[in-house]
């Protein structure tokens, strides 16, 4: 059942598992969002409760190589993807529509259980007046604000009415703004595009959910490292924009600078940092005006900057919206040390999205080169000869143990990661970088294993805990499962 489009205001409890960041920087209910209840036994972690039909993760493939995940998706169990619907693909000349590529996705996905969602995007063509904007070597172009809003007005009202019949009710406006291969044009154009297209798609379909395009990952933590300078927390704010960057400043390949002090912060904030500071707040007040239903999370770092950055994200964004994290992966120049470690890191990043509350959480990509000649800077589910890695079946493993289940964070602690209860049975994937141990032995029933699944010895002695993640399985509810690590 489609869940009816919805904001409700009131004050949520952050959860417990959203750390302090660089130790002082320190959702909600609304379309599709499951609502979050009083913790059990008083923890400071919130309750996320199950929302029957609305799938909790999913996949972004790459649709002319859908053969070689095909096996892995129709295992999924039914999940949530997504297409950019280009305006200036379908109507290449005005008055000339050809929906034969979007029709085919949307009923390939439909067959392979999984829900579509569309990212409407304008391009550049005739509709803006022929204001080319090159991306690269995709050889798409930048969106522009178009030259004739009736025109859009009527293409995005065509895309709502041809597509909810076929079960499509998200609709994200643009793709990461910030970027100028994206959108060629300023975030006052872009607020305006969001108002008129999200006030088309909720007259077309008043259940459908309205998102704004999504930042960039990396304009996300110029996001977060400004709202901490904001607050007077100078030398947070560079701990964190460091540790977000890590891995792009360390491979040579950041967009942003490397920074040491405020002043250097500031300096970069002030500079390359500029546009996506400007498409944030954009976005910011699209949601606090109302007009977009939830807000739309890409993310590819450190699984370490989860905390902070739903810390940030539930600062900004009024009391309710939910988060939809359509992008969600790993930009590891160089890669880790073996297939485990990535399906660790896997793990961990998608146990903190959901322990946060994030629904949907889409794994981008399922490759990262179909051809194996290139660079694997974001790293797949799939391997470059079309393989699953050990990290498919872990992001699986979540998304299948999360759906349907009633789920809690940890209570802030040594431990880190995801509590979730169904059926009479709780399932824990957690970690320790400090080092823990669960005391005691294991209740009746109760069993750990690696993320491999590989049963870990658990004695009287209790249960070592470390950085590599541990799925423990007991029967009992959420709470008695909770009370282990108390």
């Amino acid at each position: 059942m489609r869940q009816r489009r919805r904001v409700v205001s009131g004050s949520l409890a952050l959860l417990a598992a959203v750390t302090v960041i660089a130790a002082s920087c320190s959702t909600g209910t609304g379309a599709g969002q499951p609502p979050r209840t009083s913790p059990p036994g008083g923890s400071g972690s919130a309750v996320v409760q199950p929302v029957a039909g609305q799938p909790v993760a999913g996949v972004k493939w790459e649709w002319d190589h859908v053969d070689l995940y095909r096996p892995y998706l129709e295992g999924f169990g039914g999940g949530v993807t997504f297409f950019e619907l280009v305006w200036c693909d379908v109507e290449p000349q005005q008055g000339q529509r050809d929906w034969s590529a979007v029709d085919r996705v949307v009923a390939d996905a439909g067959r392979l259980g999984f829900q579509m969602a569309l990212k409407i995007r304008v391009g550049s063509c005739w509709a803006t007046g022929q204001r080319l904007s090159e991306r690269g070597r995709q050889a798409k172009t930048a969106s522009l604000l178009p030259s004739d809003l009736d025109a859009y007005r009527g293409f995005v009202a065509a895309v709502v009415s041809r597509y909810q019949p076929r079960g499509v009710e998200r609709y994200a406006v643009e793709n990461e703004v910030n970027a100028p291969v994206f959108w060629g044009s300023t975030a006052a154009d872009y607020d305006h595009l969001v108002r008129v297209a999200a006030a088309v798609i909720h007259a077309a379909d008043p259940e459908a959910v309205v998102l704004d395009g999504g930042i960039s990952s990396t304009g996300s933590g110029a996001g977060l490292a400004a709202w901490l300078l904001d607050q007077g927390k100078a030398d947070d704010a560079v701990a964190a924009y460091r540790r977000y960057y890590a891995r792009r400043l360390e491979s040579g390949r950041s967009q942003m600078p490397d920074v040491h002090t405020p002043a250097e912060l500031q300096a970069a904030l002030d500079g390359p940092g500029r546009r996506s500071l400007e498409f944030l707040d954009a976005t910011f007040r699209l949601a606090r005006d109302h007009v977009i239903d939830a807000y739309q999370l890409h993310f590819y770092e450190r699984w370490d900057n989860v905390p902070g950055l739903l810390t940030w994200l539930r600062s900004r964004l009024p009391d309710g919206m939910p988060v939809q994290a359509w992008e969600v992966g790993l930009f590891w120049p160089g890669g880790p040390g073996d297939e485990a470690e990535l399906a660790g890191e896997t793990a961990k990043v998608t146990a903190l999205l959901l322990a946060g509350g994030v629904r949907p959480v889409i794994w981008l990509p399922a490759i990262a080169d179909v051809a194996g000649k290139g660079d694997e800077l974001r790293w797949g589910l799939f391997d470059t000869a079309g393989q699953p890695r050990p990290a498919a079946g872990t992001f699986h493993q979540l998304a299948a143990e999360a759906t349907g289940s009633t789920t809690s964070a940890l209570p802030d602690g040594a431990l880190q990661g995801i509590a979730l209860a169904r059926d009479g049975r709780t399932s824990m994937t957690i970690w320790s970088d400090k080092g823990t141990r669960l005391a005691g032995a294991p209740p009746p029933g109760a069993r750990a294993s690696s993320l491999a699944g590989k049963a870990l010895a658990w004695g009287p002695d209790g249960l070592r805990i470390d950085a590599n993640p541990v799925v423990v399985e007991m029967s009992g509810p959420l709470e008695t499962a909770l009370g282990l690590i108390r």
